[in-house]
């Protein structure tokens, strides 16, 4: 059912007499909400004696993620405690690698330790043997955490110039 062009005009006029009435009202409205905010704030900080905060601590850890969490113990007047944990999660790729001896997540390390003639990365979540010439074949061994081997080679280099 479709509005006559009488009835649209009728209700558009209506719609733009609601919004300036609202409008009007909405300044009163904050002021009003941010005075009561304002006492309850006062009112609150009035019965906090003390808050003691502690330093983040790492709660838990993933493959590509750890779990902050910080806690803060506020004492108020009357004598009562209240906690409260924050957590939040920090993300990042290969963050953590597992390690067998300790059968837990612990950091990874972008090091790579010179064995012989072969660069050695083993403190990642992959680990990589990078041999001293390039040129052989299997001169790049990758161990992936899931316990797939891939052996590579560089073919070639090549470089190219743009002109401008």
């Amino acid at each position: 059912m479709s509005k006559t062009p009488a009835q649209a005009r009728n209700h558009r006029a209506q719609l733009k007499r609601d919004g300036r009435r609202l409008a009007a009202q909405v300044p009163w409205l904050a002021i009003a909400l941010a005075t009561s905010l304002a006492t309850t704030l006062q009112a609150t900080a009035a019965q906090i004696d003390q808050i003691v905060s502690t330093a983040p601590v790492i709660r838990s850890r993933g493959p590509h993620s750890r779990v902050w969490a910080k806690m803060n113990v506020t004492t108020l007047q009357d004598g009562r405690t209240r906690t409260n944990v924050s957590t939040y999660v920090e993300l990042g790729s290969g963050m953590h690698r597992w390690s067998v001896e300790s059968n837990q997540w612990i950091d990874a390390e972008a090091v790579l330790e010179i064995e012989g003639n072969t660069a050695v990365g083993r403190k990642c979540a992959h680990q990589v043997t990078l041999s001293a010439n390039a040129n052989t074949p299997g001169s790049i061994d990758l161990l992936a955490p899931d316990a797939k081997r891939f052996r590579s080679h560089v073919l070639g280099i090549a470089f190219f110039r743009c002109r401008q």
